[in-house]
């Protein structure tokens, strides 16, 4: 046997072996990254760096039991292997000098792009992802010029692309966001880019390849970069397929990965973004997670642990590279405050009767008894603030409707559109406690900071915070800003927000995701349970935008002992309370949570007060 390489569909170096006797293939199959090509003997695997490097290793490890020769064309990519090993080591960026001078970070980060086609940027929010993108698109232009990128990105994201391509190319290449809907629209909207000889790329949402993908596998994308890429965190999401669908569609030699969160700790949320790199990297998923979950041994849908995650972190480590704030910069000191604050007499009233899933009269809305513990918990987050929804929707309408084998078949949600029955949602009612000692306290302290002439980013969650924190901040001598789904154009706002000399931000949480904001006071109304929320805002102000502030303050406002208080201890210790809350709900307001987490002692251990509990349930705390 003989070990060739030529160039692949997509440009990149491959190796390959042809006619392997049967008895050798379970060693050729042992190499890193062999495939067995479909309806023929013949053998691939990846010879670009870092995984050329591994599969040639392996493969002179099997030659000393098994005949392998190696070509001359071999033996000269090897020599390429090691030159590019070099280069890397050296952060040379391949005689390319940006138009935009990078911090040191950036060189490196750079320097490994433009090394390695398929490569993962886990930075920390604020350290300039996206301009080590764009310079590689400005890079690779030149090796190529006839190369064409598909941004993948957030929606929030979209046209940030837009104006940093812009700015580091000095306006002599552009990438367009593709924001409209319709199958007619967008056709039209992707034939006008492609006709502007700037247009080096485009930019799409994770949803739009999962809608439109027989739209953009018409793109002419030779390389592509997935922003925000944990997005792809799980396996068995349409965004996560649509995404390895589209890959398949033509060949894409570049693939560039950018996240600052790409795994809170599960090995599943690595698979679809370690796949994207090819099929070679990871197994499938049921292979992968054999290997790195552990199952209980009485149901093995319920994962109790992980395992292996050495070997795990050793092959993201080597196809990535992961950076810090506090490592690449000179940050100024960064202090978190939880504000507790007591109750009124009537929130108290009201928060320990549903604490007790007992119907009751929220302003001019009856509640009824909540049917479930979730739907407890997020009443309770609302009574806390001074309000809570009641949803008009029928939870019962799909009983006993004609329809209902043919929407589970189809994916019907009631309410949508293609429900035939009610295809609108009936919207909600909005019950006011009449008092918001929260939000008083949140004004409060603003009050104070804007008197002090610092600039401030407000967080929340719903709507109705949003709203009554705008009216109620509408008094105070300075611009207001808002960022969430009512505006139209966000970038606008950021960049409107991080050049005024004073102004307050009030932003959704859940869009505090690839922004950077310039204020050195944060302020949460209320929090989200995910992790992600809370990790991708509590960065918006940090890194680069942070230079210049001698400290940076995050005050947290809560009730003291709610379940906000124990939800905002749990995202403190990076735990993804909604994760919590799918897997063991009882322990979120538990008072002994973090102790039995940092012990190990899962619910119903020695030791876990719920072993004691005649119900197995232990009821939510009051205030």
């Amino acid at each position: 046997m003989q070990v060739r390489t030529t160039l692949s569909s997509s440009g990149l170096p491959v190796l390959f072996l042809e006619d392997v006797p049967t008895h050798c293939v379970p060693a050729i199959r042992s190499a890193y990254g062999m495939l067995k090509q479909r309806r023929s003997n013949t053998w691939v695997a990846p010879g670009f760096y870092p995984f050329g490097i591994w599969v040639l290793e392996d493969l002179k490890e099997i030659s000393k039991t098994i005949n392998i020769s190696f070509s001359k064309e071999v033996k000269v990519l090897e020599s390429n292997l090691d030159s590019i090993s070099c280069k890397v080591e050296d952060q040379d960026m391949d005689g390319y000098t940006p138009l935009v001078k990078p911090y040191d970070h950036q060189v490196e980060c750079l320097s490994m792009a433009i090394h390695i086609p398929r490569l993962g940027l886990f930075l920390d929010p604020g350290l300039g992802k996206t301009k080590v993108a764009c310079d590689l698109i400005l890079y690779h232009d030149k090796q190529k010029p006839n190369s064409f990128w598909l941004i993948v990105a957030l929606k929030v994201n979209m046209f940030t692309w837009h104006k940093e391509m812009i700015f580091h190319s000095g306006g002599k290449m552009n990438l367009v966001p593709m924001v409209k809907t319709g199958k007619v629209a967008r056709v039209k909207e992707l034939e006008k880019a492609l006709s502007d000889p700037k247009t080096k790329g485009i930019v799409v949402t994770y949803d739009a390849c999962r809608v439109a993908l027989d739209i953009l596998a018409r793109v002419p994308f030779t390389d592509i970069v997935l922003d925000e890429s944990h997005s792809l965190r799980t396996p068995n999401s349409g965004k996560t397929k649509a995404v390895l669908a589209l890959l398949e569609s033509k060949p894409v030699g570049r693939r560039l990965l950018l996240s600052g969160t790409p795994s809170l700790g599960n090995p599943m949320h690595l698979w679809g973004q370690l796949k994207v790199f090819g099929d070679f990297t990871v197994p499938n998923q049921w292979a992968y997670s054999n290997k790195f979950l552990v199952r209980s041994s009485y149901d093995k849908h319920i994962v109790t642990g992980y395992k292996n995650l050495e070997e795990l972190n050793d092959l993201v480590t080597s196809v990535s590279i992961k950076k810090t704030a506090e490592e690449c910069l000179d940050l100024p000191e960064r202090v978190i405050q939880i504000i507790e604050i007591e109750p009124s007499s009537k929130t108290r009233k009201l928060y320990n009767k549903a604490s007790g899933s007992h119907p009751l009269e929220v302003g001019e809305v009856s509640l009824d008894e909540s049917p479930n513990p979730l739907a407890t918990m997020t009443r309770l987050a609302q009574l806390a603030l001074g309000f809570s929804y009641k949803s008009l929707k029928d939870p019962d309408i799909c009983n006993g409707c004609s329809w209902v084998s043919q929407c589970v078949e189809n994916g019907t949600q009631p309410y949508t559109g293609r429900c035939h029955i009610v295809p609108k949602d009936p919207g909600r009612l909005i019950g006011e406690v009449g008092t918001t000692e929260v939000l008083d306290s949140v004004i409060q302290l603003v009050q104070g900071h804007v008197f002090a002439g610092k600039k401030v980013i407000i967080w929340a969650k719903h709507r109705w915070v949003l709203d009554t924190l705008n009216v109620k901040l509408a008094s105070i001598d300075t611009t207001l800003f808002r960022y969430d789904s009512t505006v139209k154009s966000l970038p606008q706002v950021e960049s409107d927000f991080n050049s005024a000399t004073k102004g307050i931000l009030i932003a959704q949480i859940s869009m505090g995701i690839g922004v950077t904001f310039k204020a050195p006071v944060m302020v949460y109304t209320e929090l989200s349970w995910s992790l992600d929320h809370w990790l991708q805002s509590l960065d918006r102000n940090y890194g680069i935008r942070a230079k210049g502030f001698k400290s940076l303050l995050v005050q947290v406002v809560v009730i003291r002992n709610s379940l906000s208080h124990s939800i905002s201890k749990l995202l403190q210790s990076k735990i993804d309370v909604s994760n919590l809350m799918y897997s063991t709900i009882e322990c979120i307001s538990c008072v002994h949570v973090l102790d039995c987490m940092q012990a190990g002692i899962k619910p119903f251990d020695s030791g876990c007060v719920l072993t004691s509990h005649k119900s197995g349930t232990i009821p939510i705390r009051s205030i």
